[in-house]
């Protein structure tokens, strides 16, 4: 998987972005990996603490299992602010050397942050563009 992967590049330290959806499943991948790799750390970094929507019950299990698993938990802002989400992505950005996500298209609003990253040059991993049976557009 991409996280193996990206720890056999040399990555050891892994930053979470939110503990739903994509980062939920990418978070358990490496907690899951840290039994092997004891060295690999677990991070999330989480826009704010307060969060705006209200998680279901399902997503707040998993939110306070990834925050009781995570090696550091550091929020951007204590309270959301208009500019809480773009300095969290701004933050995600900055804080790593790799970024891997899964973004169906330019309308979704991670693709920001791969666009970011991609033009600071760092390395980005779109898993959406490596699933089985992935058709090329047309023009």
């Amino acid at each position: 998987g991409a996280i193996e992967l990206a720890y056999s590049s040399g990555c050891r330290t892994f930053i979470f972005g939110d503990a739903v959806g994509f980062s939920a499943v990418a978070a358990l991948r490496a907690i899951y990996h840290r039994a092997d790799a004891p060295e690999c750390r677990l991070n999330m970094l989480l826009p704010c603490r307060k969060r705006v929507e209200k998680l279901d019950d399902s997503d707040e299990d998993m939110d306070e299992y990834l925050l009781g698993s995570a090696d550091e938990v550091e929020y951007v802002c204590e309270e959301y602010v208009e500019s809480c989400v773009r300095d969290h992505r701004r933050r995600l950005v900055d804080s790593a050397d790799m970024l891997i996500g899964y973004v169906p298209d330019e309308s979704d609003k991670d693709w920001q942050t791969l666009r970011a990253a991609t033009d600071e040059g760092k390395s980005v991993s779109n898993l959406f563009e490596l699933r089985p049976g992935k058709t090329e557009k047309t023009e």
